[in-house]
């Protein structure tokens, strides 16, 4: 028997898609409109009287899931009767979508109306023995806060008490912000929260679908046990491999420090305008002060 369409949309993307005859398959009974699999309980479809996306959110989601779906090898075979089955039922189509793939792409979570609950910060003993370090100079906790990161898909980095204070004094004034990552057709746009002593990155894109319930791709924790007795605030990020890459998340870290804790006067005025006048801000204005940034931080910028 022939597979299901969920099971269709599941296969595009999944483990089989490297498969040139379950990309045929898979893409021949996505344009069967008449299969009786279509009609399946598997997939429950919700009704609307009126069958047209009109919302911006479901605009963006067909548009996110749509492009994705074209990465199959045969898409542009059946290209024709793909986009009229869309243009048969576009809400119908859209649902289809988000109960297979949408979930590849935008992991498990569905946007709610509930205010955003705080992740509790793990405090540095948690991570480390603080005991064991405090008769160590401050040279000697930062070799090995840097050394105990390295390979772990994690970044550890150190700074001293006035920096931290600015990070903090902006973040709490800035709390909200944008920042730019150069991807392979141009760039992308991360939406940055700070929150109790903490950093939050996710993609914009996700963030316009699911608001506080987008997935997380980076987050950036200030741990300030030693910032008194040290001069040492060890900052850690932690970023989703699935999502981004060392490299990636090295280069949103980078500029998280830059905007806030070593602000220019250029970089404190594109946050001014993000927070007080969005409607002064200017996207290329922030690439154009992230092309300066590599070039005069090249070491903090392998991207």
């Amino acid at each position: 028997m022939r597979a299901t369409i969920s099971a269709v949309l599941k296969g595009l993307i999944g483990t089989s898609s490297s498969s040139r005859l379950s990309h045929r398959v898979l893409v021949r009974t996505l344009c069967d409109k008449n299969s009786k699999e279509q009609k399946s309980q598997e997939i429950k479809v919700v009704k609307h009287t009126q069958d047209e996306l009109n919302d911006d959110e479901s605009k963006s989601k067909l548009d996110i899931l749509s492009k994705e779906l074209q990465k199959n090898l045969y898409y542009d075979k059946y290209k024709d009767k793909i986009q009229t089955a869309q243009k048969a039922s576009p809400r119908e189509f859209l649902a289809l979508l988000e109960q297979t793939i949408g979930n590849k792409i935008f992991g498990s979570r569905k946007p709610t109306s509930a205010e955003p609950s705080p992740v509790p910060k793990k405090s540095l003993n948690e991570i480390m023995n603080v005991s064991m370090l405090e008769n160590l100079d401050r040279d000697d906790i930062v070799f090995i806060w840097q050394e105990y990161h390295k390979g772990k898909e994690k970044l550890g980095a150190a700074i001293r008490r006035e920096t931290y204070k600015s990070i903090s004094e902006l973040g709490r004034k800035h709390n909200l912000f944008l920042l730019p990552l150069p991807r392979q057709d141009g760039y992308e746009f991360f939406y940055t929260q700070y929150l109790d002593d903490s950093f939050h990155l996710t993609s914009l894109q996700a963030y316009k679908m699911y608001k506080e319930n987008a997935p997380e791709c980076l987050s950036i924790t200030n741990f300030v046990e030693m910032m008194e007795s040290k001069d040492l605030v060890l900052m850690r990020g932690e970023y989703d491999k699935n999502m981004l890459n060392e490299d990636e998340a090295r280069c949103l870290a980078s500029q998280v420090y830059l905007y806030y804790g070593t602000p220019s006067e250029s970089r404190l005025n594109i946050m001014s305008k993000f927070t007080k006048s969005q409607e002064d801000f200017d996207h290329f204005e922030l690439i154009d002060e992230f092309k300066k940034l590599k070039e005069e931080h090249e070491n903090a910028f392998s991207i």
